[in-house]
């Protein structure tokens, strides 16, 4: 669960589950970009296979001493508990507004690391100097049983293993 200090994880254990690690800050050439897990992320949960439009994680991008403009987020999934057929998409939310969608395709495994796929925003996003955006990712689970791509049981980390933007 997450800490005090806004540090931590969601970690899910059943048919399609999922968990988000809280990244490290990046910086910029004058500012920084700080990723961190929000608050409102939902905790550990079942989440059943063909489940659509699942809040996944919610994280607070923080711009300091600079205007930073985000345009990169690289997601990361662990590869010792998760298939990248568990999820058909992932889409990434500025509130009503959808700025990416992606999948997690095999070619991303990168060693002990897992699968880090570098997602491009559709539209960079402007994050004020000293303020603070929240992003949420929502996922579509695919179905589990005979013939299905989904895989039983799995206990999916993720998280955000790093962003890029432009100061």
């Amino acid at each position: 669960g997450q800490k005090s200090d806004g540090s931590g994880y969601v970690d899910d254990k059943s048919d399609a589950p999922f968990s988000f690690v809280a990244p490290k800050a990046t910086s910029t050439n004058a500012g920084m970009l700080n990723v961190s897990l929000d608050a409102s992320s939902p905790s550990t949960r079942i989440v059943a296979g063909g489940s659509t439009n699942e809040t996944i994680g919610v994280f607070k991008f923080s711009a300091t001493s600079e205007n930073v403009k985000l345009e990169k987020i690289n997601f990361v999934a662990d590869y010792y508990r998760f298939s990248p057929s568990d999820i058909s998409q992932i889409a990434i939310w500025d509130g009503a507004t959808q700025v990416a969608a992606f999948s997690v395709s095999p070619s991303h495994r990168q060693g002990e690391i897992g699968y880090v796929t570098p997602v491009h925003l559709t539209n960079p996003i402007l994050i004020p100097q000293n303020s603070t955006k929240t992003l949420t990712f929502k996922a579509n689970f695919t179905k589990i049983g005979l013939g299905e791509p989904g895989t039983s049981g799995h206990s999916i980390q993720m998280g955000v293993a790093g962003a890029e933007g432009t100061g």
